[in-house]
């Protein structure tokens, strides 16, 4: 994954800076602009191609997957259809084209696609659970079952599952909070080699730190229902 963000980055920096170097030669300029928006365009296409290698056993994910491929591969060849009359036939302004034509049918696959992806998660971001439920109660220093109690309504009212455990030490020099969670939607009834819930440990790094008002420094997933098929564990350091 770093690695992915990484390569992003990089190509991102080389196409500012050509575009840097190539502002006194308009020719070379306007090739440079129509090819790096068909390069991009491949990249949404190659994650939804992985993205659907990984989920094609979920019935739900699998085919919302197969939307946003369609719709990405449409969004490319109208791209490089785009670029074809634009750089080798010399048509500047090809409209109306067949590059119009693939990007009117990519975007109802589109659309439907990141519609289907967030409705499981519809819960978690209602505008009644994005309020800071339970943030008082969970900040006035009672028992570590007081504040399980809570921020498992928090997580079960959001839709991401239930909080099983809450073990709170205090190592110098800041405080490690170890969370066991039940009933991941990221990874049910998945197998992997390595954990797999990155949103999930996101929003317990991140629901911790504005209901303590702590920073977090850092945040793993210990264990993963994906890889051991049971529970997911995740463990929370404070500084």
């Amino acid at each position: 994954m770093r690695r992915g963000y990484v390569l992003a980055a990089c190509a991102c920096a080389l196409a500012t800076l050509l575009y840097a170097l190539l502002q006194p030669f308009p020719g070379w300029l306007y090739v440079l602009s129509d090819t790096v928006e068909t390069a991009f365009s491949l990249f949404p296409l190659v994650l939804a191609a992985f993205s659907l290698r990984a989920y094609r056993r979920d019935r739900w994910f699998g085919r919302v997957d197969v939307l946003l491929l369609v719709g990405f591969l449409l969004w490319f060849l109208g791209e490089f259809t785009w670029s074809f009359y634009s750089l080798y036939l010399g048509i500047e302004i090809p409209y109306l084209s067949m590059a119009d034509v693939f990007w009117l049918a990519a975007y109802p696959f589109a659309l439907i696609g990141m519609v289907a992806f967030v409705y499981p998660f519809r819960a978690a971001i209602s505008r009644r659970n994005m309020l800071p439920f339970g943030l008082r109660r969970f900040s006035s220093g009672h028992s570590l079952e007081d504040k399980r109690r809570v921020f498992d309504t928090v997580l079960t009212e959001r839709g991401w599952g239930r909080c099983l455990d809450f073990k709170e030490q205090n190592p110098p020099p800041g405080t490690v909070y170890t969370i066991t969670m039940s009933g991941c939607l990221l990874c049910h009834d998945r197998k992997s080699s390595k954990p797999l819930c990155h949103m999930l440990r996101g929003v317990v790094a991140g629901s911790l730190e504005a209901y303590l008002n702590k920073k977090v420094k850092e945040t793993k997933e210990i264990q993963c229902a994906a890889v051991s098929g049971e529970l997911c564990i995740f463990q929370i350091t404070f500084v």
